[in-house]
Formats: C-alpha cells, sequence, structure tokens
C-alpha cells in the first residue's frame, strides 16, 4: 500500500487533470450555448456529465483529507465528511445517469423499430430526454439526503479520555438514524448506481451495434451513402467506449467493496483513483468525439483559426 501522502499527491494530479479536461467541455459548450442562444439535447448531457464529473473529482480528493485528518474519527461524524459523501456519491449517481440517456439518445434517433410508441418517443426524444435529465438531477439530489444523517455505529463510539476521538479510529460504514432502514435505502441507492443504468446501457449499444452492422450491409453496393455509415460509427464507438469505462469503474469499485472489510485503507486506495480516472476518460472521449469540442481543442492545441460558423454547427 502506498504512504497517504504519496497518494495524495498521485490524485492530486488525476483530480488536476480530470477537473482540468471537464472544465474545458463545460466551459466550451456553454459558451457554444450563450452564443447560438439555442440548445441541443447532446449538449445539455455533455453539461451534466462534465459538471457532475468536476464535483465527484474534488469530492473524492475531499474524502482522502478526511481520512487524513481523521475527521472520521471524531465523536460525532463531521459536517465535512457528510457532506463530501453527499456529492460524492449524488455526482457519481447522476453521471452515470447522464451517459445513460446518451445511449437513449443516439439509439432512439438512429434505430429505426416500427411500433407506434417508439416512433412517437422518437419523434418527441430531445424532449423526453431533457425531461429524464431534469428528473436525474432531482432525483440524485433527493435520493442522497440521507447521507446528511449518515452517522457511525453505535459500538463505534468509544472516545479517549478528552472525548474527542474514537480509541481505534473504525472506518466508515454506512449507517443512518434509526428512522431510516439502512439494509434497504443501500440496496436501493446501488440499484440506481448499477444494475438499472447498465441494464439500459447495454441494450440501447446492443440495438446500435445491430443497426450498424445491418446498415453497413445493406449500403455496400451504394458507396455514396459510406459518409452516412461513417458518422453512425463515430457514435457507436463513443456509446461502447463510454460504456466500457462505465463496467471498468463498476468492476473496480465492486471489488473495493469485497476487500472493504479486509483493508479499507488499501480499498480506499483503489477506489479514489478509480473514479478519478472515470472523470478524465469520460472528459477525453467527449472531447474526441464530438464535433464542436474536437474541432475547438484542435484549434487551441495546433495553433489553427478557427473554423467558419456554418462548419461548426453542423
Amino acid at each position: 500500500m502506498l504512504p497517504m501522502k504519496t497518494l495524495m499527491l498521485c490524485c492530486g494530479l488525476l483530480v488536476l487533470l480530470g477537473v482540468a479536461w471537464n472544465i474545458w467541455n463545460l466551459g466550451v459548450v456553454s459558451h457554444q450555448l450563450c452564443k447560438s442562444k439555442t440548445y441541443q439535447t447532446v449538449d445539455l448531457i455533455i453539461l451534466c456529465i462534465s459538471s457532475s464529473n468536476i464535483l465527484l473529482d474534488i469530492s473524492a480528493f475531499g474524502y482522502l483529507f478526511t481520512i487524513e485528518f481523521e475527521l472520521h474519527c471524531l465523536k460525532e461524524l463531521h459536517t465535512v465528511v457528510r457532506t463530501i459523501l453527499y456529492v460524492f456519491f449524488s455526482t457519481t449517481c447522476l453521471s452515470f445517469w447522464s451517459i445513460t440517456w446518451l445511449c437513449v439518445f443516439y439509439c432512439v434517433k438512429i434505430v429505426n423499430i416500427p411500433m407506434a410508441f417508439f416512433i412517437i418517443v422518437k419523434r418527441n426524444i430531445s424532449g423526453v430526454i431533457n425531461a429524464a435529465l431534469i428528473l436525474s438531477v432531482l432525483g440524485c439530489l433527493i435520493m442522497y439526503a440521507p447521507f446528511f444523517f449518515f452517522e457511525l455505529p453505535s459500538h463505534a463510539k468509544n472516545t479517549t479520555a478528552n472525548g474527542t476521538l474514537n480509541i481505534d479510529c473504525p472506518d466508515l460504514k454506512v449507517n443512518f438514524s434509526s428512522p431510516i432502514d439502512t439494509d434497504a435505502y443501500l440496496y436501493i441507492f446501488l440499484c440506481f448506481l448499477c444494475p438499472i443504468p447498465l441494464a439500459i446501457m447495454l441494450t440501447t449499444s446492443i440495438q446500435l451495434v445491430s443497426h450498424l452492422w445491418k446498415h453497413t450491409r445493406s449500403m455496400k453496393k451504394n458507396e455514396n451513402k459510406f459518409q452516412s455509415r461513417d458518422s453512425y460509427l463515430l457514435i457507436v464507438r463513443m456509446i461502447l467506449s463510454l460504456v466500457f469505462v462505465y463496467l471498468m469503474t463498476i468492476c473496480i469499485a465492486f471489488i473495493c467493496f469485497l476487500i472493504q472489510k479486509q483493508s479499507s485503507q488499501l480499498a480506499n486506495q483503489i477506489l479514489i483513483p478509480n473514479m478519478s480516472f472515470f472523470c478524465i476518460a469520460t472528459g477525453i472521449l467527449l472531447t474526441t468525439t464530438n464535433k464542436n469540442l474536437k474541432e475547438k481543442f484542435t484549434t487551441v492545441c495546433c495553433c489553427k483559426k478557427p473554423q467558419t460558423e456554418t462548419r461548426v454547427s453542423e
């Protein structure tokens, strides 16, 4: 296991990169929205992902500080710890669900299913996803509010002679005050972090891959249509990459959960960099696959003149 100072230094570098990259995406999209005075659903999703990733990165690093300064060792759990845990889980959930809605949006836009309900949803997909994003933001803020009632287990409240610190400084475990059923709540919020968004992501990804395969076969005899296939391919690559990053993040988090009882310090040393990597990876994927973000980034890095407004707005 790494010393805490070394871990904080490494995580600090990852956090700086992740926050900077997501701030770039957030700034470019916000500037574009203010400039055009119109919004696209994809832009709103990128705003949600970028803003939640920034807060997620900062809260994950803040959690390391609570461990370093042993704020969880106080007789009563510090408000700062509760706030950091609330921000960490709510922004994680929001980021996951924003990626989920991005998958749904492109799947409905691209895939054609001859069903009356699907056709209606397809025509109004922008409004549906916008409403889903708003509900996701509100849902995440409300769902993780019980973390403000988070407390140490009763057996962990042994204090020193001055009544300030716990003797053994116990590990943080999910425990809430009596009106909240800890086990039931744990199952609910874990379902919203993994099984439900995972099922939606996998379903939409399979539909997109299947559609691309059928589309490629049907377009082999018409070379003029291959540009359309290439645009589909770019979208499918982005969706599959985001789903892969999500799957890897969830798998590593699950491993941390399994080893938590044996070594909570090792679990924290794996979990925090894992979440920082998630923020960096999603930020980079959005930059490299979104036309506007990619052009702006290329312009800055290569010192090229910005392309015409008509090209950017295509």
